[in-house]
């Protein structure tokens, strides 16, 4: 989903008039798995990860302080 996402956002961005135009986001997946091959789909999958990793990460670690300000206000 986030490489149809990101297809989605740049098409607009390439100069060339015969760029390839995606409609949704099931149109860019299907485009994309035609022209590229399947395994193209996965290739955002490394930042993805790192991006959730770090941001639960984040949100796991700061809970319980974050929840101990909201409650005795200190």
């Amino acid at each position: 989903l986030d490489t149809a996402k990101v297809r989605l956002q740049i098409q607009g961005e390439c100069l060339i008039s015969s760029a390839i135009r995606y409609k949704g986001v099931l149109g860019t997946i299907i485009t994309l798995a035609k022209t590229e091959g399947p395994v193209k789909l996965y290739s955002g999958l490394p930042a993805g990860l790192q991006r959730q990793i770090s941001f639960a990460s984040l949100r796991i670690g700061l809970y319980d302080t974050v929840q101990e300000f909201f409650t005795t206000g200190k």
